[in-house]
């Protein structure tokens, strides 16, 4: 590879994690204290998920931007973060969706969430870094670790995540810098 090619060219390739089997939610534009305050509701009403992971998988750089809706017309949107929701015990593909459910009916996410869960029969989330128009999105940090239940399932979701995060890193990270030496 030439030095003036862009390296993110090659790097067309997004990796995520997917589940059946404990659950894991996508949080977009949203704040921390929304996500603080979801989680705990969660782990209130749902004490079977267990404990949850906080993940930032994206920091919004502008406050706001314009965007033209299918009637022309200008509209501002007020950006804020993304985050996900990874939680710890296996509580099986049903009992995710029914909280998947109760979540878009009580309009904490979109109808489009439930249809495309229902459609995958699954639950996904990005792990790596992805390619925009705009630049590179970065791939998800750990933020917070809310443990309320010392007790947890012999498999733990989170610890099941995080070793996946890990590795994806691990590959990306040392892909990135072979790719600005090379």
């Amino acid at each position: 590879m030439m030095s003036s090619e862009c390296p993110t060219n090659d790097m067309k390739l997004i990796i995520g994690y997917t589940t059946r089997e404990h659950l894991i939610l996508d949080l977009d534009n949203t704040s921390l204290h929304h996500v603080l305050g979801l989680a705990n509701i969660l782990m209130n009403e749902y004490p079977e998920i267990g404990n949850i992971l906080i993940m930032r998988s994206s920091k919004q750089e502008k406050e706001y931007g314009t965007r033209i809706d299918r009637h022309g017309i200008p509209r501002h949107n007020f950006r804020k973060e993304c985050f996900h929701l990874i939680t710890d015990n296996i509580i099986g593909y049903n009992r995710c969706v029914h909280i998947i459910n109760t979540l878009v009916d009580l309009g904490i996410l979109e109808t489009a969430y439930r249809r495309i869960r229902m459609f995958r029969g699954d639950m996904t989330l990005r792990v790596s870094p992805m390619i925009l128009s705009t630049g590179i999105k970065a791939a998800p940090e750990p933020i917070i670790c809310i443990i309320r239940h010392k007790k947890r399932s012999e498999i733990s979701g989170i610890l099941e995540y995080l070793a996946f995060w890990r590795s994806c890193r691990r590959v990306f990270l040392s892909g990135l810098a072979h790719l600005v030496t090379a």
